[in-house]
């Protein structure tokens, strides 16, 4: 794999780089930074390192710093060479840990296969020792505890560890090791951190202490507090710290995780867990149509916020929209602005109801609907998760404005917005074709203007819905005007 110079254009973000890090400028040199122009924005797609004495340094530290996510490097022994390619997760999502790291064909030759009498975890011990550097994990043999193990019907064994700091479980984090047919380790992912460093080994805030402040938190008595377990917490944007995780149960319809801190007493979280995912109900349209609705319940109030997809994440923390993931959602703008010409976005609301069988708005119930079997028409015909194909949230707001006589779809937002001056939320062809904008953006990224823009235009309405109609939903045609 040849190694190229640093183009003068990549000079200014190297230049930040290495002052960052203090680096020499020879060193930085081996650091080779692609750009490319997605949707008008210039961002980072990778980097490919030289073998030498910054490859460590930069491929576990700077780029992830940067903001990296796809890196390549060069293994440093012959006997180890070939490339591997690592996924990492950005240092604001949490410690630039990968997401993903897959073993290469060449590792593969340097261990010994099942098939030679060597068991799983001794074969995954030895692959989580010799890519230490690569999972920012120091000592894997202490902090990764073997959970369990799987099998599934082609042959391949899973192995699920959780994760410990002296001792302490590190939480919410995991990590899973796949290995192949013939025993090869091809694939390690999960969430998890990389080992914490200058955080508090003993709580300054006892359990007792830490539990009264949970029910505090509630406004609950004590005595619906469970046993408060002592952990280092991370929720992936934030550094570890110690903390108190206690069960607060007060009644069958409400339980909670609550985490608190140890060293100071605050809380840090608090996590519902009454999960209610698959909950289902239904509403009537605009055009007089009872829909099935899948609904997200917490509580005795039920939120159009649809988490049974494959795309849905189940770190996820709804109703919260801000820690969601992998939803669909539908907010109601109520009319705000009152303008059929609105220049702004008012406060949104994430459509509820106390009744799963009964929405008073039919915009909503149309839009949940539709959003929906536009999600499963691309996963089934054209095997893509979510708009953006990574499991990105699908999110439309209804009753924007006032009279306004259009749908959209904004791609800065990556929302679809929706008039009520017609039957736009219950037209399936309209909400494809404006969904449709986003997909073309994540992918061809067309700009809307001249032979590009027409394409764009053509894809959306020629191509795609007229040669994959659906026969799984009903589809109400949009009368076109002139």
């Amino acid at each position: 794999m040849p190694v190229q110079r640093i183009r003068p254009e990549w000079y200014p973000l190297a230049t930040q780089i290495r002052k960052e890090f203090g680096m020499a400028r020879r060193p930085l040199c081996r650091a080779i930074l692609a750009f490319a122009v997605l949707g008008g924005q210039q961002t980072t797609l990778g980097a490919q390192l030289r073998v030498g004495d910054a490859a460590k340094v930069l491929r576990e530290q700077l780029l992830a710093r940067a903001g990296q996510r796809n890196v390549v490097w060069q293994q440093a022994s012959k006997a180890s060479g070939g490339t591997r390619v690592i996924d990492l997760r950005p240092r604001r999502a949490g410690t630039g840990t990968p997401l993903q790291l897959d073993g290469n064909a060449t590792e593969r030759r340097t261990i010994a296969p099942l098939a030679m009498g060597a068991k799983s975890i001794d074969v995954v011990r030895d692959f989580l020792r010799r890519n230490a550097g690569a999972l920012r994990i120091s000592d894997p043999d202490r902090e990764l505890v073997l959970d369990r193990e799987e099998g599934d019907e082609l042959g391949r064994r899973h192995l699920r560890f959780s994760q410990q700091y002296h001792g302490t479980l590190v939480w919410p984090s995991n990590l899973i090791v796949h290995l192949d047919p013939a025993g090869n380790v091809d694939l390690v992912d999960g969430a998890f951190v990389g080992t914490p460093h200058r955080i508090l080994r003993e709580p300054i805030v006892g359990a007792s202490a830490a539990a009264e402040r949970a029910a505090q938190a509630l406004g609950v008595e004590r005595t619906t507090c469970g046993v408060p377990i002592l952990i280092v917490y991370t929720d992936h944007g934030r550094y570890p710290r110690l903390a108190w995780r206690i069960d607060v149960s007060p009644s069958p319809l409400e339980s909670w995780w609550i985490v608190i801190d140890a060293a100071n007493g605050t809380v840090i979280d608090r996590i519902s867990r009454v999960m209610s995912e698959s909950v289902t109900g239904s509403g009537v349209d605009p055009l007089g149509i009872t829909r099935t609705l899948h609904l997200w319940q917490s509580g005795g109030t039920f939120y159009m916020l649809d988490a049974s997809k494959p795309m849905f994440s189940a770190s996820s923390q709804p109703p919260d929209p801000n820690k969601t993931t992998g939803a669909i959602m539908v907010f109601d703008a109520q009319n705000q602005p009152p303008s059929s010409h609105p220049q702004t976005v008012g406060n949104l609301a994430l459509s509820q109801s106390m009744n799963p069988n009964s929405w008073p708005v039919a915009d909503n119930v149309a839009a949940a609907y539709w959003l929906s079997a536009t999600y499963d028409y691309y996963l089934r015909i054209f095997n893509r998760n979510s708009i953006d194909g990574s499991g990105g949230n699908i999110v439309g707001v209804t009753r924007f404005g006032s009279g306004l006589q259009n749908a959209f779809w904004m791609d800065k937002a990556q929302t679809m917005f929706f008039g009520d001056a017609d039957l736009y939320t219950a037209s399936v062809d309209v909400i494809g074709h404006e969904l449709t904008h986003g997909v073309t953006s994540k992918t061809a990224a067309l700009e809307y203007k001249d032979q590009a823009g027409a394409l764009n235009e053509s894809i959306l309405d020629h191509r795609l819905f007229s040669s994959h109609p659906s026969p799984q939903h009903e589809e109400p045609r949009t009368v076109w005007r002139s």
